[in-house]
């Protein structure tokens, strides 16, 4: 009994004597492990950005890693309010401008003619008066109206021969007479008007030749 005694009175004094050095061995640790913790917090957070250097976002962010989206284009009604906008403000169309298609005119038919075989009688009936009467421009102005009025009548023609080559003018007589003869295939003077014909046809080729070579 006396034995253990002394064996643990020797334990404790033991104990008492390596107890102050563990609590410093405690103490150091702990001293330097707070320094290391406080910088390893540091190297996470990282350097702080450069001045005038907008720092990044973080990757939890929705935002992060991805473009702004355009802005939205204005359509084609927008485009024309806006060229409207303009026109009634003096200023500019903007580079979004669409003109207008322009009205094209529609074509322009020209009237038919008037078929009017009472009024084509009357104007033979005038232009026979100023035919006798030597006022041959006025009597061609008839007859080409009455042909006008009634397409197809032969006699306006016949008269137009007769008008041209008294004014004298050849050419516009044998004109009138080969149409006279081509509407009227069965003419009772069809003989005459073909001699006609040959002779103005040789004195508008005399006329025409220089002097000297006839």
């Amino acid at each position: 009994m006396i034995t253990k005694r002394i064996v643990v009175k020797n334990l404790m004094r033991r104990a008492m004597h390596w107890m102050p050095l563990l609590a410093a061995l405690t103490l150091g640790l702990a001293v330097f492990t707070m320094p290391a913790a406080a910088q390893g917090s540091k190297l996470a957070d990282g350097p702080p950005p450069p001045e005038g250097v907008a720092a990044p976002a973080s990757s939890g962010s929705p935002d992060a890693g991805s473009t702004p989206a355009p802005p939205p284009s204005g359509n084609s009604s927008d485009n024309s309010s806006d060229s409207a906008s303009d026109a009634a403000s003096g200023r500019a169309p903007g580079p979004g401008f669409v003109p207008a298609p322009a009205n094209e005119p529609e074509p322009v038919t020209p009237p038919a003619p008037t078929w009017d075989p009472l009024h084509a009688t009357k104007s033979v009936e005038v232009g026979t008066f100023y035919l006798k009467k030597g006022d041959y421009d006025a009597a061609i102005d008839r007859f080409q109206e009455a042909a006008r009025l009634q397409p197809g009548l032969a006699k306006p023609y016949l008269l137009l021969g007769e008008a041209y080559e008294k004014k004298g003018d050849p050419g516009s007589a044998v004109t009138a007479y080969r149409t006279y003869l081509k509407l009227y295939r069965t003419a009772p003077d069809r003989s005459r008007i073909l001699e006609r014909i040959t002779h103005l046809e040789s004195k508008s080729k005399h006329d025409a030749a220089p002097p000297g070579t006839g």
